[in-house]
C-alpha cells in the first residue's frame, strides 16, 4: 500500500521460486489526484489526504479482486507492506492505519516500507535481483538522492539535492 504523496496504490506481489526473478506483480491499482490538484498548481496535503481517506477501500479490494484466486478464503495475502515515509504526514497516516488495521485484522505480519528503499527496489519486480555492489540514482518528484547499494537492504546516501529535487523541477517546467 503506497499513498506517500497524492496517489492512492495497492498491489499483490507474490514470490516466486525464480532466484533471477524472485517476485510477480499480480495486480496494480492506482488512483491519481491529478485533477484534484490542478486547480492549485500543486498538491494540497490536505486534500490529498481526504481524498486518500475516500480512496484507499476501493483501491485494495480491486487489487485483491485484480490479483485473481487467493489461496485461502480467509486472507489473499501473507503480509502487508505499506509506505512509512518520506512523504506529507497526513497522506502517509491513511496509508499507515488502513495497513496496520488490515494486518492486524487478518492476523498477518506488517512491514513498514521507507519510500526510498521502495524507489531503490522497485526494478527488482521486472528486471530480477540488482547486482551488487551497486550505485543507484533515485530521482522522484520530491528526491533527487545518490545512494551506494554495498548489499541487499543497505542503503548508503552518498549525496542529494538541498532544494528542488529534479522530478520539481520537470513539473514546474511542464506547467510553464
Amino acid at each position: 500500500i503506497e499513498t506517500s504523496c497524492d496517489e492512492t496504490s495497492a498491489a499483490i506481489v507474490e514470490e516466486r521460486p525464480d532466484d533471477l526473478r524472485p517476485w510477480a506483480v499480480c495486480s496494480n491499482v492506482v488512483a491519481w489526484q491529478v485533477a484534484i490538484h490542478r486547480a492549485w498548481g500543486g498538491i494540497v496535503p490536505e486534500l490529498s489526504a481526504r481524498q486518500h481517506i475516500r480512496d484507499i477501500c476501493g483501491v485494495v479490494e480491486r487489487a485483491i479482486e485484480d490479483a485473481g484466486p487467493v489461496p485461502t478464503p480467509r486472507s489473499p495475502y501473507d503480509l502487508i507492506a505499506v509506505t512509512q515515509g518520506p512523504g506529507l504526514v497526513g497522506s502517509l497516516l491513511v496509508g499507515l492505519s488502513f495497513a496496520k488495521s488490515l494486518a492486524w485484522s487478518r492476523n498477518v505480519p506488517f512491514v513498514p516500507v521507507h519510500h526510498l528503499a521502495g524507489h531503490i527496489e522497485s526494478h527488482v519486480l521486472e528486471g530480477g535481483e540488482m547486482a551488487l555492489p551497486a550505485v543507484v540514482l533515485v530521482v522522484s518528484g520530491a528526491h533527487t538522492t545518490l545512494y551506494r547499494v554495498p548489499a541487499r537492504g543497505v542503503y548508503e546516501r552518498l549525496g542529494r539535492t538541498r532544494d528542488d529535487a529534479a522530478g520539481e523541477a520537470y513539473d514546474k517546467v511542464a506547467k510553464l
